[in-house]
């Protein structure tokens, strides 16, 4: 009897492709080092997460596209912006480029910074050439999924005639709200590994060097930095569900999203939220999404480290004579 899989996920590791495949009860793993075997397995369901590493992408998705037959639902989550730009967080150098627009990208794909990215496609590529391979795929399949409005909105700046896009937010299990005890200054929290430029890195180092000027205020990152300060702790990493008791013990008074690149969702975003702290991010992304319906949320008005700190300053006296 020929079995029926219900779900395909195929990665590509050291020059080989490894096929998991997912039957109700079980799951299957085979490596290969050419996916024409897909051919004759018969699939319910693929879903393409991310290709980001895979060779010759132009044939890979003509050849997804290929198997889509016989009531075989073919879907896409746009994780990142890599069908947007090969630049997948749209950071270049130390900015967020602003999204996508066509004349501004033309410029920047030719430029020799970009060369020194693998692009995974013919080197005569260019932007144009590299959109009009994803609209064909992302036209022709059944779902392209998203987990933020603020993702479809920069997408459709890309691909304005879309209309297969559904967004489904990711589930982003409970933490417990926290209490924090009234002390003296104001200690700026930061969640999660900032070892990444796209992630605020070079900001929050521009930050925690400006912090010197301001003798009530403490940075604690609760996960991973090159801390260089005496005004800064760096826990390390951290287990999730200790989340809150770290922002208590820490006396945590808001948390920074110092990211500059507009995240498709940001889960620490929404946990801090859960933990109903004031949450600072900067005007972008799925956090900015989130941080403008939230009563004690602070949308930062320039990613710079002066800005942060004085509009956050800035909250807390505003909060002061609330009170």
């Amino acid at each position: 009897m020929l079995k029926i899989f219900s779900l395909l996920r195929v990665q590509f590791i050291n020059e080989k492709y490894k096929l998991t495949l997912y039957t109700k009860n079980k799951e299957y793993t085979l490596w290969t080092k050419n996916l024409n075997l897909l051919t004759k397995i018969k699939i319910a369901e693929i879903n393409v997460n991310h290709l980001i590493g895979f060779p010759g992408l132009d044939d890979l998705l003509k050849f997804i596209l290929s198997l889509k037959k016989n009531n075989l639902k073919i879907s896409a989550c746009v994780h990142d912006y890599f069908s947007v730009c090969p630049y997948y967080n749209l950071v270049i150098g130390n900015r967020f480029c602003g999204g996508p627009n066509i004349e501004k990208c033309v410029n920047c794909f030719n430029n020799d910074k970009l060369k020194q990215y693998p692009i995974y496609v013919s080197k005569n590529t260019n932007i144009i050439e590299w959109r009009k391979m994803w609209h064909n795929f992302y036209s022709k399949i059944d779902e392209v999924v998203m987990f933020s409005q603020s993702t479809r909105n920069l997408f459709k700046q890309a691909y304005p005639d879309l209309i297969n896009i559904k967004i489904i937010p990711h589930e982003v299990s409970y933490l417990r709200p926290v209490n924090i005890v009234k002390h003296t200054g104001i200690n700026i929290g930061v969640l999660g590994s900032i070892v990444a430029i796209s992630k605020g890195k070079n900001i929050l180092s521009e930050i925690e060097r400006n912090l010197e000027n301001y003798h009530d205020i403490r940075l604690v990152v609760i996960g991973e930095f090159d801390g260089k300060s005496n005004k800064t702790f760096v826990t390390g990493k951290y287990k999730r569900n200790m989340l809150p008791d770290l922002m208590e013990k820490h006396q945590i008074d808001i948390v920074l999203i110092p990211s500059i690149c507009p995240e498709t969702f940001s889960y620490t975003t929404s946990e801090a939220i859960q933990m109903n702290v004031p949450v600072a991010c900067f005007n972008i992304g799925a956090q900015a999404e989130k941080i403008l319906l939230y009563s004690k949320g602070v949308v930062i008005s320039k990613i710079d480290a002066d800005t942060s700190i004085m509009e956050i300053m800035k909250f807390f006296n505003k909060e002061k004579n609330i009170a």
